[in-house]
């Protein structure tokens, strides 16, 4: 039977996994991402150029003979690639007062890259025919100094000085580097970015609240190009964070349009975010910036439980919905003088499992349009009601 990596024409349709990107894909990414590169949009695309240079000359060899898809070579370059994306994917998501304090990170990124492929020039004995490899000296001028990117931050704050939102998701996005990753930036980033966060703080017309526990920024993920899911809240996609499968929500826009939905999502999330029991779903962060909110959750593998009985247990449906309220009880989660009593919609996890739900207004209330689909209780409610 004939798989996959023997189906294989060319080498920019080639993939490690059936289901992944393949070469073409990861480099019209770059392509994409190269023009989100504040500081280094230049570089990011003379460094593209290379990659598919380099791509055709694997393409070559593979033609003659000389290149097999078993190569290490090729697998290492997919790996250069994917990576290199994934790092723009990660800066293109921060605002453009972080893109110019850490720019210089994403430099040494670039120049990590080429470095990389002159190792595989090498491997394969292409070297003396490759005149890309003089990349060096211009990515080393390329090199922003202290001094520019002052001026450049210095701009930048001038342009947001009479935008609150702005303001608050700058002061929010520079509390979490320098309290949660500040080992991952040089000392003249950080003494930069120090200067930065005061500028702002002290010329800000909005306050600055401690920075929550379980935020997290919009670069910490990296989710599927397509949702999964959606429904009145927003979308719903799997991703990766911090190495992790993921579920994550995004809400609508405009969804933290004023400081009552801020604060009322906070509150909201502060509660999940503490709830450690298991027939709770596991919320691992959030981030509550208007431009980009959602939450981070474990995935509720099994689907609804709606499904699930309609399959199963059509002659108990009755009896385990109205059980599922009681479940609710169980943990704590209260409602509110003015909510009206609806059942909680439960989602499968892998003791049948139901797990999901909307708890409507007993908790989790997002704001109104985003009751209907918080996906939050799971596991068997009648084995908690029915037990001992």
């Amino acid at each position: 039977m004939m798989s996959i990596q023997d189906a294989v024409l060319f080498i920019a349709d080639f993939a490690p996994f059936p289901g992944t990107r393949t070469i073409a894909m990861v480099l019209l990414g770059i392509a994409d991402r190269c023009a989100d590169n504040y500081a280094h949009d230049n570089l990011c695309m003379r460094t593209h150029r290379r990659l598919v240079a380099f791509k055709d000359r694997l393409e070559s060899l593979y033609r003659n003979g000389r290149l097999g898809l078993q190569d290490p070579a090729l697998k290492a370059f997919y790996n250069i690639i994917d990576e290199f994306f994934r790092q723009l994917q990660r800066y293109a998501q921060k605002n453009k007062v972080m893109r110019v304090l850490t720019g210089n990170e994403m430099h040494r990124v670039v120049g990590k890259v080429n470095e990389e492929v002159d190792g595989l020039m090498r491997m394969l004995q292409l070297d003396h025919m490759d005149r890309s490899m003089s990349w060096r000296q211009e990515w080393e001028a390329a090199r922003q100094s202290q001094n520019e990117v002052q001026n450049e931050v210095r701009q930048l704050l001038q342009q947001i000085s009479r935008d609150q939102k702005a303001q608050r998701e700058t002061i929010t996005l520079m509390q979490f580097e320098l309290q949660k990753r500040a080992h991952e930036h040089g000392s003249e980033v950080l003494e930069t970015m120090r200067g930065t966060f005061k500028k702002v703080v002290a010329c800000s017309s909005v306050s600055t609240p401690k920075l929550p526990e379980w935020f997290q920024p919009p670069d910490s993920v990296i989710r599927d190009d397509a949702p999964f899911g959606h429904g009145s809240f927003g979308q719903v996609y799997r991703g990766r964070w911090l190495g992790s499968n993921v579920v994550i929500k995004t809400l609508v826009e405009d969804s933290m349009d004023n400081q009552r939905a801020i604060d009322q999502f906070i509150e909201e999330i502060n509660l999940w975010y503490r709830l450690n029991h298991p027939n709770v779903l596991k919320m691992y962060g959030a981030c509550h910036l208007d431009r980009s909110p959602f939450i981070i959750c474990e995935d509720a593998v099994y689907g609804n439980l709606e499904d699930y009985l309609y399959v199963n247990h059509r002659a108990n449906q009755s009896k385990k919905m109205d059980a599922a309220p009681t479940g609710c009880a169980r943990l704590g989660l209260r409602a509110q003088p003015t909510d009206r009593p609806r059942r909680p919609q439960v989602q499968q996890h892998s003791s049948w499992k139901g797990r999901r739900g909307s708890l409507g207004r007993l908790w989790l209330e997002f704001r109104a349009h985003t009751l209907e689909r918080a996906e939050v209780v799971k596991r068997d409610w009648c084995n908690q009601v029915e037990g001992p």
